[in-house]
């Protein structure tokens, strides 16, 4: 009766191969955003941005901002100090 009850029954939920059904898709879900994570490079963002200065980091900003616009998308330095 019990391994019969093991593919769900009125009272009991499927336990047939994973015990708990929402662990193993818990599970599922953090392996598959772990694995997306490394996949898109998201994890070395920080390092890359931590080498540039804040100057730099204004131009890639202003620049982007810039081509979502539709304007000119050449790169263009700062002015210099005065």
């Amino acid at each position: 009766l019990e391994e019969a009850e093991a593919l769900g029954s009125e009272d009991k939920p499927v336990t047939a191969g994973f015990g708990n059904p929402y662990l193993f898709v818990s599970v599922i879900v953090v392996v598959l955003g772990y694995l997306s994570y490394q996949e898109l490079g998201l994890d070395k963002i920080s390092a890359k941005t931590s080498k540039l200065s804040e100057e730099e980091i204004m131009q890639q900003y202003v620049q982007t901002a810039n081509q979502m616009e539709g304007k000119q998308t050449a790169f263009q330095p700062a002015p210099a100090p005065r």
